[in-house]
């Protein structure tokens, strides 16, 4: 997601899109980016309009995807980061991506690979989702002989 406050960010993205529309005009055919037609995918979306979540409020996002290859993924000192619970929905971060251009089936536009991430900090998490550390910290503290094996309700259903 890119705050759409951050000017200088939204510009250079816009550009490169652009950029790569210009460069795939014969892909692409004349495209009118102040009205796109309707199978046309421009990859920068709009959060206000495209999503219903107060997450997405005043700011752009971009699907990015890496269909054939894992993207390397880095923390802020650049050293690899292996644990896939480091990177989440709502991590700060910053991504290397290309833009490419396609025509497929009647369907143009311009999509976005994903080759690399760098998490910066972390962030609330988009999905709710919490650690099992803190799904389970609720003070509740048992012994072995609290589960004896002997009662339905040592177990979960």
């Amino acid at each position: 997601m890119i705050d759409k406050k951050d000017r200088e960010s939204v510009k250079q993205i816009k550009a490169a899109i652009n950029a790569c529309i210009a460069d795939n005009a014969q892909l692409l055919g004349k495209v009118n980016l102040d009205r796109l037609p309707k199978n046309f995918n421009y990859p920068l979306r709009d959060g206000d309009t495209e999503k219903e979540s107060a997450d997405f409020e005043g700011m752009y996002f971009l699907n990015a995807y890496s269909e054939n290859r894992k993207p390397g993924v880095v923390d802020k000192n650049r050293e690899e980061i292996t644990d896939p619970d480091e990177i989440y929905s709502g991590a700060y971060g910053r991504a290397d991506i290309n833009f490419y251009a396609y025509s497929v089936s009647g369907n143009k536009g311009v999509a976005v690979s994903l080759n690399n991430i760098q998490k910066v900090k972390d962030g609330e998490r988009l999905d709710g989702r919490v650690s099992a550390e803190d799904a389970f910290d609720d003070g509740f503290e048992f012994d072995d002989e609290d589960i004896d094996g002997d009662d339905e309700d040592d177990f979960m259903n």
